[in-house]
C-alpha cells in the first residue's frame, strides 16, 4: 500500500492533537477519514504510542465503526493478534465493539468467539464490553446456530452477576434465543 500525502500528513497531524482531543474532533476526524478514504491499515500503529494517544485513537475507532463499520474489519485481526501489546486500559471493549459494528473476519471466528465468551464471564471485565460482545456473538449465532445453547447459558449464569444495563440487554437477546411460542 502506497501512502498518500493527504493520509501522511493527516496522520502527522492526528498524531500531534489527538492525545488531547474532544468528542467533537474526533467526531470531525472520523467523517474526514471515511469522505477521503483514509486506510485505516495506515493509521493503525498509532494504537502503540503513548497512553493519552493511542487510547484517543482506540475511541475514533469506535466513531468510525458506528459511521462506517466496514473501514475498521480490515484491522480487527491485527488488534486481536496484537491486542497484548496495546497499553490501553479496557482495550477488549474497542475489540468488542468492533466485532458488533463491524462483525468478526472468518480468519479469527474461533479466537474472536473465546474472546467474547470469556469476556462475558470475567468479573472484571467492563459492562459496555460485555454488551457489545453480548451484540456480537447474537450475530455469529446465525452462522452457528450451536453457539445459541452456549450464549443462552452464559446469558442466563449473568443476568445477576451484572449491572441493570447488562441484564436488561442479556434479557432481550435470552427472548430472541427462546423458541417462537403461540
Amino acid at each position: 500500500m502506497v501512502t498518500t500525502p493527504l493520509t501522511r500528513n493527516f496522520k502527522i497531524q492526528l498524531i500531534r492533537d489527538i492525545g488531547k482531543s474532544t468528542g467533537a474532533d474526533r467526531q470531525q476526524w472520523a467523517e474526514f477519514i471515511i469522505l477521503n478514504d483514509i486506510p485505516l491499515e495506515e493509521l493503525v500503529d498509532i494504537l502503540y504510542m503513548n497512553t493519552d494517544i493511542s487510547t484517543r485513537f482506540a475511541w475514533l475507532l469506535g466513531d468510525i465503526c458506528q459511521m462506517d463499520a466496514k473501514r475498521v474489519r480490515g484491522i480487527i485481526p491485527q488488534m486481536v493478534q496484537d491486542r497484548p501489546l496495546i497499553k490501553i486500559k479496557n482495550f477488549h471493549r474497542t475489540i468488542a465493539k468492533s466485532f458488533q459494528y463491524a462483525g468478526v473476519p472468518e480468519t479469527i471466528e474461533g479466537e474472536a468467539i473465546d474472546l467474547m465468551v470469556n469476556w462475558l464471564l470475567d468479573p472484571k471485565i467492563i459492562v459496555s464490553t460485555k454488551n457489545h460482545a453480548l451484540f456480537a456473538l447474537n450475530q455469529l449465532r446465525q452462522k452457528y446456530p450451536t453457539l445459541k445453547i452456549e450464549l443462552q447459558a452464559i446469558l442466563e449464569d449473568q443476568l445477576d452477576k451484572n449491572s441493570l444495563a447488562f441484564k436488561k440487554r442479556a434479557t432481550q437477546v435470552l427472548q430472541q434465543l427462546q423458541p417462537f411460542q403461540s
